[in-house]
């Protein structure tokens, strides 16, 4: 039972207000919540950075929604005293708001609605099914910039970026799916005499899933939906699937619904986009699940994601990371690097705790706390030598005991700037093409969004 004291303060924090900062103070969005709610603020002038600018647009919430999100990420709380709100260094940080997706799934054309949808939230664990109304919800998601994407046997999928929690807890999107025309495809003829088709099948699996140990654990389930074409002006291989890959990573732990989107290999380069829905598998025993857990973690020290956070926190020094500048990426011979200053590539976005990064030429990202692979090393080899890397047992002449150097990678910006956000990734589709050992590291290598070491 409430007591008089704790029904005056539940009182306090229920006013609803409205809030719309862009690059604010702290001082100008309470100034802003006391005009509108007439409630008093006291807090330590020092309790948040004069830099710290906050952009965020709120209507008609609830008093403790909008402290909660205004104050997500500066470890600062709030409590209500004698009607006033007085501000603190929390010791624990505040949880952050969690979101709901909903929305409506129709046919395009009949505007009936289409019931067995698969609505997920690509790169991660979370999505949900339509009913037999339409309607899908999909509950717990974090703030940020998403692709949201509905599946279903008989339509081409659809996809859309949706940002969560910019203007309240519930985002709603609804899609109108476009009905496959031609079901006959599913029951196609491969025009590919099998050994060519198997020739090809195991090029475009060696670059899909990589050639990292864990690709060895990977099982693709359904490689019967692939369909390759060989292109003899461009010389290249494009791939096409008619159905999501389902692939099985027993080495992390995970099943993956991979709905491959472009898929290219030529002239030495493979050129690929999709998108991933995760399922964690069920560990047989608790030795299995301490070994998926070792496994990810690998994965996850010295990827692209682990990197992009520590940026966003500041602390890439500290995790492992060497950053320099070049003018091109290294061939046949070292390329002159300069040490870069963070601060001169990275800079405060307007929404909240992002960044923005520019920087011109590349970025060799160098991670000292891991050596290259020899599998790695083996395919440098591969490649200076000239050798088909898709030919098994390919050398026995060459040295084995090549020296292990540090991870190196390089990253260029497909666009003048791109924008970093909270869980490591890029708002940005295709934001950056990676080099080096990045771009060695495949699905097979792939964690979900949600993922924490």
């Amino acid at each position: 039972m409430l007591t008089e004291a704790s029904l005056a303060q539940q009182q306090v924090l229920d006013r609803a207000t409205s809030l719309s900062l862009n690059e604010s103070s702290i001082e100008d969005a309470l100034d802003q919540i006391s005009s509108n709610t007439g409630v008093f603020f006291s807090y330590n002038a020092n309790l948040i950075q004069d830099n710290q600018r906050f952009t965020l647009q709120l209507q008609n919430k609830p008093l403790k929604e909008v402290l909660a999100q205004l104050l997500i990420g500066t470890g600062v709380g709030f409590k209500v005293v004698n009607d006033q709100v007085v501000l603190f260094k929390s010791k624990e940080p505040l949880p952050k708001p969690l979101y709901t997706v909903t929305g409506y799934v129709q046919d395009k054309y009949t505007y009936e609605p289409v019931v067995g949808v698969n609505v997920f939230i690509a790169g991660t664990l979370m999505g949900s099914s339509t009913n037999f109304d339409g309607i899908f919800k999909i509950e717990n998601v974090a703030a940020g910039m998403f692709e949201l994407a509905a599946s279903h046997i008989s339509y081409h999928i659809a996809i859309s970026k949706v940002e969560i929690g910019k203007d309240s807890l519930e985002a709603k999107v609804d899609f109108n799916l476009d009905p496959k025309v031609n079901q006959l495809k599913e029951l196609k003829v491969v025009s590919l005499k099998y050994k060519e088709w198997e020739k090809y099948y195991n090029i475009f699996k060696q670059e899909f899933l990589g050639s990292t140990r864990n690709a060895s654990k990977c099982d693709i389930l359904n490689p019967e939906v692939l369909d390759f074409t060989f292109n003899s002006f461009k010389r290249s291989i494009e791939v096409k699937a008619y159905k999501p890959l389902i692939i099985i990573n027993t080495a992390l732990g995970y099943e993956l619904d991979y709905y491959l989107q472009y898929f290219e290999i030529g002239n030495g380069n493979t050129r690929s986009t999709g998108i991933s829905n995760f399922k964690e598998l069920e560990p047989k025993n608790e030795r299995e699940e301490r070994r998926w857990a070792k496994n990810r973690l690998k994965s996850y020290q010295g990827s692209l994601t682990h990197f992009l956070r520590s940026l966003i926190k500041s602390n890439h020094e500290a995790e492992g990371y060497e950053i320099f500048s070049v003018e091109r990426l290294p061939e046949s011979e070292d390329v002159k690097a300069a040490e870069v200053d963070i601060s001169g590539i990275l800079a405060n976005s307007k929404n909240g705790n992002e960044k923005q990064i520019r920087f011109n030429n590349y970025l060799k990202i160098v991670y000292t706390k891991e050596n290259e692979s020899s599998s790695y090393v083996d395919n440098q080899i591969k490649q200076a030598m000239g050798i088909d890397p898709y030919v098994k047992d390919y050398y026995n002449a060459v040295n084995r005991g090549a020296s292990l150097g540090k991870q190196t990678s390089y990253m260029k910006l497909n666009f003048p700037v791109a924008t970093i956000n909270t869980r490591g990734f890029f708002n940005e589709s295709l934001a950056v093409a990676t080099f080096g050992y990045w771009s060695w590291e495949r699905v097979a290598e792939y964690l979900p969004i949600e993922y924490e070491p």
